[in-house]
């Protein structure tokens, strides 16, 4: 029941949020260090007293960057133009942030990564959902949820999945077999059953109305029907 209360506050919170994606200006100061390309095109700025860097191709568009928040949280970002966002990381406050090349030793704590027009494909990002890892959701062209995965807890792993019509379908993986359940956009619950190790039906699986009785009770080996009661 906590898992489903869990899901359902997720959708009904992402419904009030539009995902928009917004990029930072910042300003420059003097402590600057600069590296050029030969022909004399900006190639790099880096603070000398900040964490702030910037990279530039040969033709001046901007293909990397990284620089500190308002909230003290380090962000990364990777460009496939001058305006659209690639990838997108933020890093924990606590910790040191090393150049990309060397990577970095503190915890990930967000990262998003886009569509080539600039939407927003992916946020991964920590929640109270999961004891261990990221919870990471996953978005269409519209700014809707599409698929949500996360670990609750560890040797278990959940996925979600959303239909056009808002349908549901619950994944929870455990100890070898994934348990299933399927919603209609109201939440009330249309089917529940049981995968194997292999994905292929096992034991009992339930179909329900719209009042959530059983209508129907099939028996699954190895995802081959053995027996069906309505």
């Amino acid at each position: 029941m906590e898992i489903l209360n869990n899901i359902k506050n997720i959708f009904k919170r992402k419904q009030k949020e539009k995902i928009e994606h917004e990029l930072s200006t910042k300003e420059k100061d003097n402590d600057v260090l600069k590296e050029y390309y030969k022909n004399g095109q900006l190639k790099m700025e880096v603070g000398l007293n900040t964490l702030e860097r910037r990279e530039y191709d040969k033709e001046g568009k901007m293909i990397y960057e990284r620089f500190q928040n308002k909230s003290g949280n380090i962000i990364e970002r990777e460009y496939e133009s001058d305006t659209i966002v690639k990838k997108e990381r933020e890093y924990c406050e606590n910790g040191n942030i090393i150049d990309r090349e060397y990577g970095c030793n503190n915890a990930l704590e967000k990262e998003k990564e886009y569509y080539p027009d600039g939407k927003l494909l992916r946020e991964s990002k920590k929640e109270a959902l999961s004891e261990i890892g990221l919870v990471h959701y996953f978005y269409n062209g519209n700014g809707d949820i599409q698929r949500i995965e996360y670990a609750p807890a560890k040797n278990e792993y959940l996925k979600i999945f959303s239909n056009k019509t808002g349908e549901k379908e619950v994944f929870y993986e455990s100890e070898g077999n994934t348990k299933y359940k399927k919603y209609d956009e109201n939440w009330i619950l249309l089917e529940i059953g049981k995968f194997d190790e292999e994905m292929k039906k096992t034991g009992e699986w339930i179909t329900l109305d719209k009042l959530e009785n059983p209508i129907r009770k099939e028996t699954y080996s190895q995802g081959k029907l053995i027996k069906s009661k309505r």
